[in-house]
């Protein structure tokens, strides 16, 4: 008895029989087209299932959690040893890697973050000057986005608020931070000179100063910034900041007035 060679492939379409053609057996006779193709399909179909089973079998596809996961260990579908994934409750995180320890399932600390949790960047163009739509192209609802603006030196973050750009907020770059530090140097000869302070003051006692006004922008500028927000109100508010820090560095560094007196005096 002759059958059918099947293959595990998905024919494109399936043969219909004419009203012209003369069935006929074989292997390429007519009456054979319809169903070598249609057993063609199952084999396809058949071998798909299979690579599923295998794959959920071997842990490769995520348990929907660790009782679902425990459950497959007690039924010997995990190994000893064997390492496989469980859907996380964290909404930053998609799966995390387990163990098979004793039976038992044990997470290993390796985890694939969720999308939400991945900023993707874009750059702007001339189509897109802001990079809104690069982004919200880029991403899924709920995920962050950031657009570098190189010229500027700057990144404004964005979240894909269901297809519309939502501004969260911008960082400055090096470029701005070191306009502000010389600004600032600006101020500071400001204050000093409204104290009182002239060329002649002792050099050591102004880098000392110097250096104390300018710590905490340097921190920011190394990328030690404890938030976004923070760095945008130091830009903000610089004079204010300025004036007030000076003050207290000019007092706090330079003796009594009455003493300077009498020293000019000697």
């Amino acid at each position: 008895m002759t059958k059918i060679d099947e293959k595990a492939v998905w024919p494109s379409e399936i043969y219909q029989i004419r009203r012209g053609d003369t069935v006929s057996g074989g292997k390429d006779g007519v009456a054979n087209i319809q169903a070598g193709q249609l057993a063609d399909r199952t084999a396809y179909l058949k071998k798909s299932l299979e690579s599923f089973s295998v794959m959920i079998q071997s842990g490769d596809a995520p348990y929907t959690d660790e009782s679902a996961a425990q459950a497959a260990i007690n039924a010997g579908k995990i190994a000893e040893g064997a390492l496989f994934s469980v859907r996380s409750t964290d909404p930053m995180i998609w799966v995390a890697e387990y163990k098979n320890q004793g039976g038992t399932p044990v997470a290993t600390g390796k985890v694939i973050a969720d999308s939400r949790a991945i900023a993707i960047s874009v750059f702007p163009s001339e189509a897109d000057p802001d990079g809104t739509a690069q982004g919200i192209a880029a991403t899924l609802p709920a995920q962050l986005f950031r657009v570098i603006f190189i010229d500027d030196e700057k990144e404004v973050i964005y979240r894909n608020e269901s297809g519309s750009p939502a501004y969260l907020y911008e960082v400055a770059g090096a470029k701005v931070l070191n306009e502000i530090r010389l600004a600032m140097a600006d101020d500071f000869q400001a204050v000093t000179a409204r104290q009182g302070m002239s060329r002649a003051t002792d050099m050591p006692a102004r880098r000392t100063i110097a250096a104390d006004f300018t710590q905490y922008l340097d921190t920011w500028s190394a990328g030690g910034a404890e938030s976004p927000e923070q760095q945008r109100h130091l830009c903000q508010s610089r004079p204010a900041v300025a004036d007030h820090l000076l003050n207290e560095l000019c007092n706090r560094t330079l003796p009594p007035a009455h003493h300077r007196r009498r020293k000019g005096a000697v």
